[in-house]
Order: structure tokens, then sequence, then C-alpha cells
């Protein structure tokens, strides 16, 4: 899924993030590398699927790598 991805590329988050209760404790952290261009688009998926603490961190070129959020419970 995630090699080749839908219209917005973002299916194979939308699944994990759907599911992510079902493996994560409470207050547990989901974590996702993207693609550069991708950190908006994952920080608004993980906010409104109820993630907290959601924020993205930078690679060495200072572009969007990783975004990570906390279950909320």
């Amino acid at each position: 899924m995630a090699l080749s991805p839908g219209g917005d590329g973002l299916d194979a988050y939308r699944s994990i993030v759907a599911r992510a209760a079902n493996f994560l404790k409470p207050h547990g952290w989901l974590m996702f590398e993207h693609g550069w261009d991708q950190g908006p688009a994952v920080r608004a998926l993980l906010e409104s699927s109820d993630f907290a603490a959601v924020t993205t961190l930078v690679d060495l070129e200072h572009r969007d790598r990783v975004t990570i959020g906390q279950r909320k419970d």
C-alpha cells in the first residue's frame, strides 16, 4: 500500500491510524516517517483522529520527516 498509494499518498497512514488503538497502550506514541511534503497532512490526520501532542520533526535538511502523536485516554 505504501509503494503504490491512492490519490494523495496517505492511504497507509489512514489505515494505521484507524487501527492504532488496537495496538497502542494508553498514552502510547504513534510515529511516522514520511515524505518531506507530507508533514501537514499527517499532522492533520493524527489531530483529527484524537491524538495529542502532535508534532513534526525535521531532518538534517530542515524538511518535515517524522510526525508523532500520543494516544489520548
